[in-house]
């Protein structure tokens, strides 16, 4: 490791960690600094809780700046306290450090990922730092709650229910091809696809307003791609679906790219991936009041893609009317080499 962090050691750089303010004090008796955190979970909720890891060459370059690496990395999680219809509370990150990382790397990431700690109120409680022989490692874990009625599975989706999305699909993929291709693109039309897939939001106040609505059957976040995803909501529920191409939202910006670039559009937006949107199946009753409800409060519609239907198999229908099976695409760690 480079000097200045070998010089302030495991402990010293835990203790500057340690210095990160609550951004949400209330219930945390104990945060870094001891062998565990001690806190009062909400009274009458639910907790969740769930872990993601992330490994360079795997899911992220440094090359793109590691502040970023760190926004992303505690974003995908909350992505999943989402997809629950939770509110998140406290995370605990661990990373093993390579060689080359630097100190002043390790407090770029380290600013990005409180940047977005503070954006959603979520504390650092602790997690483990350690030295990696190979590539630079995050682990995260995030806490949320709910109550217990509010919390929304996968399964459950009924024949005859909608399918939505709270977002753009193909964004991220398109910043990804942009990012490994090094497509000639201009930096203006180039800017809101890299940061689809670099910074991406979680949609957790969409989460909340769709767990709290009641008509929410079945829900995850979109972050291996809907073809993928949808395939876990309809196996964990028994039931099939039937996806319209001209539903599928995408943005101006990435129509654009797929046609200079000759990309199937249908393609990457349902197996691209890493769009953390959230997928849901809601009861048809939902239709007109919840699509206005969610459009006068985020601003934005909520788009509906298809519809759960009681035969299993998984089917497109294209724009000219032709049916075709929903291809097996999507994200796989054990598959898929990105970068």
């Amino acid at each position: 490791m480079h000097e200045s962090l070998k010089k302030i050691g495991e402990f010293g750089f835990i203790g500057r960690i340690a210095r990160t303010p609550l951004f949400r004090p209330s219930g945390v008796i104990q945060g870094i600094g001891d062998d565990a955190s001690v806190f009062e979970p909400p009274e009458g909720k639910v907790m969740v809780l769930t872990t993601d890891m992330l490994v360079e060459g795997v899911h992220f370059s440094v090359g793109v700046g590691l502040e970023l690496v760190g926004r992303k990395s505690l974003a995908v999680n909350l992505s999943d306290i989402a997809a629950m219809g939770a509110e998140p509370l406290d995370a605990y990150v661990s990373i093993g450090v390579s060689q080359d990382i630097t100190l002043a790397d390790l407090e770029e990431f380290y600013r990005g990922l409180c940047h977005v700690a503070r954006e959603h109120r979520v504390n650092i409680l602790g997690g483990d730092t350690t030295r990696s022989p190979g590539p630079l490692i995050v682990s995260i874990a995030v806490t949320g709650f709910a109550s217990k009625e509010e919390i929304v599975l996968r399964e459950g989706a009924s024949p005859g229910d909608l399918i939505y999305v709270t977002g753009f699909l193909g964004d991220s993929a398109a910043g990804l091809d942009l990012l490994r291709r090094k497509r000639p693109w201009p930096e203006e039309k180039a800017s809101a696809l890299l940061k689809a897939h670099l910074d991406p939001r979680p949609h957790i106040e969409e989460g909340r307003f769709l767990a709290k609505s009641g008509w929410v059957r079945a829900m995850m976040d979109v972050s291996d791609g809907v073809a993928s995803d949808l395939r876990h909501i309809c196996a964990r529920s028994s039931v099939g679906a039937v996806l319209r191409e001209e539903w599928i939202p995408m943005s101006g910006a990435f129509r654009e790219y797929c046609e200079r670039f000759s990309l199937d559009p249908l393609e990457l937006a349902l197996g691209g991936g890493e769009d953390y949107c959230l997928l849901a199946a809601l009861s048809r009753d939902a239709q007109g009041k919840l699509e206005e409800e969610f459009e006068r409060k985020f601003k934005r519609p909520i788009w509906k893609i298809g519809e759960i239907t009681s035969q299993k198999d998984l089917l497109v229908i294209r724009k000219d009317g032709r049916t075709i099976s929903l291809p097996e695409m999507g994200w796989d760690s054990f598959r898929d080499d990105r970068f």
